[in-house]
């Protein structure tokens, strides 16, 4: 939920700075947010689901204007990371962007020097899972009964209440959902953050405690846990 280099002291000097010169600077704070306007880079192939991950809405996120943690207000669809890198995954320090030509809104609206020329776009037309996925319609059905239980308005207020056995049972049920999923061919496992964000027992650290303060079975099969029957008729019909 980063803007890269807003408020970045570490940024090139702005009084030195008239136009891009693809030093990377701004693709080492992370990928892009996807607006409206990316879509056909992922309907044209540039970028595909196994690229992308997904901030859910309500889920707590760094905001790099703000400085600090916020709740998505909606879903945010991003770039991944390069493996043990913040770098967005298709930077490359030999050559730079990979995907120049073909960079999403933001990157080509972002002035490293100027980055108040991204604050007018920011927020607005971001793209959301579903609107990746109106020809997959089985995907957005699970997408929905995963939101139904993993959602992040229970966790978030099942943290508050310290509700710990209900808030285990769901970082298990999420666990024990992703493994299905893969397990009967509805999606592949390098589309998962994709479609589900990232696992609850990582994201459940934002807010300030870990799935072992609460769940005895962390760590123990994942799949000792049963799912409902409508995910289960959603995975294997037909």
């Amino acid at each position: 939920m980063n803007i890269p280099g807003h408020n970045d002291q570490n940024m090139p000097d702005r009084a030195e700075r008239d136009e891009c010169r693809r030093c990377g600077s701004c693709c080492l704070k992370g990928g892009p947010g996807l607006h409206a306007e990316d879509a056909n880079l992922v309907k044209g192939g540039c970028l595909t689901l196994k690229d992308l991950f997904t901030i859910r809405r309500k889920e707590p996120a760094w905001d790099n204007v703000r400085g600090c943690l916020v709740l998505a207000e909606q879903d945010i669809v991003k770039i991944k990371s390069r493996p043990g890198s913040a770098a967005c995954s298709f930077f490359d320090p030999r050559r730079a962007c990979t995907i120049y030509a073909s960079r999403p809104l933001e990157c080509r609206i972002l002035k490293c020097w100027e980055p108040e020329s991204i604050m007018a776009v920011y927020q607005k037309n971001r793209l959301r899972r579903l609107d990746l996925l109106h020809d997959a319609a089985g995907l957005a059905e699970l997408i929905s009964a995963h939101e139904e239980v993993c959602g992040y308005d229970q966790i978030g207020r099942l943290v508050k209440e310290k509700a710990w056995d209900s808030l285990a049972y769901r970082v298990r049920y999420d666990l024990a959902f992703r493994d299905l999923v893969v397990e009967r061919g509805a999606a592949k496992a390098e589309a998962l953050e994709f479609l589900f964000g990232f696992p609850l027992e990582t994201t459940i650290r934002r807010f300030g405690i870990s799935p072992c303060d609460f769940d005895p079975a962390t760590g123990q099969d994942r799949r000792n846990i049963s799912v409902d029957r409508r995910l289960y008729n959603l995975i294997y019909k037909g």
